[in-house]
């Protein structure tokens, strides 16, 4: 397929299509909410129909493997969750889908939104730390779901926004602040890729965004888009290299002199260190990577499944937060060299669409280090990474395509 002409800017419709995908990918109050999901994605499939396209062999090839490593663990654990499983496919359909949909208006649409969702979000994180009083009125009168997630801390959902047990954070309308970060930092990713500044409206507020998640894996996935900014940009390489150097020190001087960054990672490395993981509840990332690792030893190759059933042993099953480890335990390491490959492919093809030829290798480190907080492919968004190279693809590109 090639495109002639000049690529119009996202339609109402492209918008909505990214609004659902980011709903099904952590709104609190659609967390868990199969009918909605099912909706979405059958609404989806209608538009991929109506477009009268093809299904991709990458889709097949993930969806088959999924099915025969849900097999294989069915056969050595005699225990097969059906609900479970479908969930997995139809999240990981949604996320094909609304790629192949929004086609190369996808990285457009996405920050668009994301943007939107931004601004927002800044009304009500005004409105939670000014007052308590009117924070209180919000709760009660519009409230659409509430989760307790941690000793006496319960979360609220009214719907574009989450108010949260710390209201200096900002989780925007997602399950938690690092989740909104990582999010963000993509966002900003797809901006510089398009846009070849850091300066535009848009990106500064998804940076502002960012800066109020107070998330330290989101900053620390910030100071390397810096760094993959600068090696977007066309200067000097000597100048380059010295720029990178000053950032990575000021940014590593910065990170251990601020308490909530550098102590905080120190305190949960000291803390896990001296926790017996059969004893411990708690579902800070270094204990629940130290899990991860328990559960990974002997299930090496097909992985322990997605179901709490198969996973957890002998010891307190509690919720997982490393996204990366999450996903090793869960599909065994091939599927995870897999689904890095494939990722990579997309981080490369999407990088050479933009014109540029360096930085992709850079996406995937963003990536890595995103996922030490989140599960994030427990949500259909993530999945949408390893699909980026059926739509931005070089050889497709003619000149025009300028507002991608």
């Amino acid at each position: 397929m090639i495109f002639i002409g000049k690529i119009e800017e996202p339609t109402k419709y492209d918008y909505l299509i990214m609004l659902l995908l980011f709903s099904v990918s952590g709104f609190l109050f659609l967390l868990n909410n199969q009918i909605y999901l099912l909706f979405v994605l059958f609404s989806f499939y209608l538009l991929f129909l109506k477009q009268k396209k093809i299904i991709d062999k990458k889709y097949y090839i993930i969806i088959i493997l999924l099915i025969a490593l849900f097999s294989l663990q069915f056969f050595k654990f005699d225990f097969f969750p059906f609900i479970t499983m479908i969930g997995i496919l139809v999240k990981i359909s949604i996320a094909y889908f609304a790629v192949k949909i929004l086609n190369i208006k996808f990285t457009r649409t996405y920050s668009k939104v994301l943007y939107f969702i931004t601004l927002i979000s800044f009304i009500f994180y005004l409105i939670t730390n000014l007052s308590h009083t009117f924070t209180t009125f919000l709760i009660n009168n519009f409230s659409l779901y509430s989760v307790e997630h941690g000793w006496n801390e319960i979360k609220y959902s009214i719907g574009l926004y989450t108010i949260y047990e710390n209201p200096i954070r900002n989780p925007g309308p997602f399950w938690e602040p690092g989740a909104f970060a990582g999010y963000l930092i993509i966002g900003i990713i797809f901006n510089l890729l398009r846009n070849k500044t850091i300066k535009d409206k848009e990106t500064l507020i998804l940076i502002l965004g960012l800066l109020t998640t107070f998330s330290t894996t989101g900053y620390l996935a910030f100071f390397i888009v810096i760094l993959m900014y600068l090696n977007l940009k066309k200067i000097n390489p000597y100048k380059k290299y010295f720029i990178s150097s000053f950032i990575i020190i000021i940014s590593s001087l910065i990170f251990i002199n601020t308490p909530f960054l550098f102590e905080k990672i120190e305190y949960q490395l000291d803390y896990a260190s001296k926790q017996q993981l059969h004893l411990s509840s708690n579902s800070q990332r270094f204990l629940n990577i130290l899990r991860d690792i328990k559960d990974f030893e002997g299930h090496e190759f097909i992985g322990r499944g997605p179901h709490k059933q198969t996973r957890f042993d002998n010891y307190i099953t509690t919720t997982r937060t490393n996204g990366m480890t999450d996903i090793i335990v869960e599909y065994g390491i091939f599927f995870f060299i897999l689904l890095v490959y494939l990722i990579y492919i997309s981080s490369k093809s999407l990088f050479s669409y933009f014109n540029n030829k360096n930085g992709y290798v850079i996406f995937i480190i963003i990536i890595v280090v995103l996922l030490q907080s989140e599960i994030y492919f427990d949500y259909p968004l993530f999945w949408t990474l390893p699909f980026l190279s059926l739509i931005y693809n070089s050889n497709l590109k003619t000149k025009t395509d300028q507002f991608t």
